[in-house]
Parts: C-alpha cells; structure tokens; sequence
C-alpha cells in the first residue's frame, strides 16, 4: 500500500480530485460563520466527517490514508469556544436596535413614569387625608375635653349653690329655735312676775289686815 495515492487514482475518485490527500477546503468553500454553526459544534463534538471529504462506499481502492487524511480533527473546548466568536475581519458585532424597538421602549419608559407619578400622587393623598383625619380627631377631642370641663364646671357651680342652700336653710332654723327658746323665756318670766306681784299683793293686805 502506497503512503498516498497517484494521480491516476486520484482520477479514479471524482470526489478527490480537488481536494487531494491531507487539504483541506479553501476560505470559499467554507460556509458562512454563524452563532448557531458554533453552538452546534460545542454540543456535538463527535467524529463528524464532511460528506463531501469522504470517499464513495463502494470504491474498491484502499482509501484509508484518503480517509484519514480528510476526517476532521478532533476540537477541544478551547477551539469549539473559539468559534463562538465572530471572526476578527468581521470586527465587534455591534447591536443596534430599530426604530420600533426604540419606540416601545421609551413608551415603556413613559408609562412606568407615569405610574409612578401615580403612585406617587396616591401616597400624597393617602398623607394628606391621613393629616386631615389627625387634624379632626384633634378638633373632636378638644370639643370633648372642652364640654367635660364645662359640665364638671357646672357640676361644680352646682354643688357650691346646693352647699349655700343648705347654710341657708341651716341659719333659719337656728334662728326660729332661738326665737322660740326666747319666746318662752320670757313668757316663764312673765308668768313669774305675775306669780311675785300677786304674792307680794297678798303679803301687803295681809299687813294692812293684821295691823288694823
């Protein structure tokens, strides 16, 4: 076996007649790189063969050192990573988004300001009517401690009239029991003036009586 095949095998094969043993496909030839093209080959790291490398199934000819010399190499990570990158004449791939895209995102941007403008004006309200109900309780409680203290003021008033009402009326019966405690002084005294004149009458006639 030949270390490689001669020009009239090569002829033999159409399939090899462009690519020879050991080349590879020209930068023309190679497809198009593509994000996907590289995602597919980090997950699928088998031993791919190019259909368009490998020999006919039915060739007679001993084709291994063909075969072997066009299987694909294998890639480590470091190469399927490699290829998920752009390639460098293509530069930085640079998004730019559309016009459209551009629009509904400022629209979005305006109607989450708007709604925290909203919020905004609920919890402003929420404070100012909280404020307000602050505001009245204060008002409710006031009128309530100011009605307390009039009614204990006038509870007051109350009790001191009653407390004069009844000296009053302790003084006049003091004074009716004096008045009739000495109305009966002087009637006992009365009534023992009389009891002495009349004694003392009675002694006189009795004198004038014994003397004549």
């Amino acid at each position: 076996m030949s270390a490689s095949p001669s020009s009239s095998e090569a002829s033999q094969h159409p399939d090899c007649d462009d690519i020879g043993v050991g080349e590879e496909k020209s930068a023309l030839d190679q497809p198009l790189w593509h994000p996907s093209t590289a995602i597919r080959s980090l997950f699928n790291r088998e031993d791919e063969r190019d259909p368009t490398l490998l020999h006919d199934e039915d060739c007679e000819d001993d084709c291994d050192t063909h075969t072997v010399a066009l299987e694909r190499p294998q890639r480590s990570e470091e190469d399927a990573v490699g290829m998920m990158e752009p390639p460098d004449q293509a530069g930085p791939m640079i998004y730019e988004p559309s016009d459209a895209e551009l629009a509904l995102t400022r629209s979005r941007v305006l109607e989450r300001e708007a709604e925290l403008r909203r919020q905004q004006g609920r919890k402003r309200r929420r404070m100012e009517n909280t404020r307000a109900e602050l505001v009245r309780c204060q008002k409710r409680e006031i009128q309530q401690l100011e009605s307390e203290y009039k009614r204990l003021q006038y509870e007051q008033e109350a009790v001191e009239q009653n407390d004069d009402v009844d000296v009053q009326e302790a003084n006049n019966e003091l004074d009716e029991r004096m008045q009739e405690t000495f109305r009966g002084l002087v009637q006992d005294v009365t009534r023992a003036w009389r009891e002495e004149h009349s004694l003392v009458s009675a002694l006189s006639s009795y004198l004038e009586s014994d003397r004549k």
